[in-house]
């Protein structure tokens, strides 16, 4: 026979078992989803000398963006992965850089 169980809390209300929600400036990040192809030059160079690409997609709940890229430059190739979120109580956005060329973890905010 099955045991029968029992619970004494009572059921939440629909408001409280709501899910959170993303930050509306989030939105505004929205733009940078999709895959990009990147170009660029260092401080030194008169011709494209850097060349890349980089996915950037949300994670699941819709709070992070997550970029996933390679650079090359000069015959060295960095892997990075980037977590990019919304602070509400800052009312800025910020980034986690982690490369795979060093251990490195960069913070970087701004609104």
């Amino acid at each position: 026979m099955a045991k029968k169980s029992t619970s004494n809390s009572t059921p939440s209300s629909s408001k409280n078992s709501e899910l959170p929600k993303p930050h509306p400036a989030l939105k505004r990040l929205e733009r940078l989803v999709g895959t990009w192809k990147l170009t660029g030059r260092t401080f030194d160079s008169r011709a494209d000398n850097i060349r890349g690409k980089v996915t950037i997609e949300w994670l699941p709940g819709g709070f992070f963006l997550q970029l996933r890229g390679t650079i090359r430059m000069e015959g060295l190739e960095v892997q990075s992965l980037e977590i990019v979120g919304y602070d509400a109580r800052a009312k800025n956005f910020s980034a986690n850089l982690f490369p795979t060329w060093r251990e490195l973890q960069l913070n970087i905010t701004g609104k």
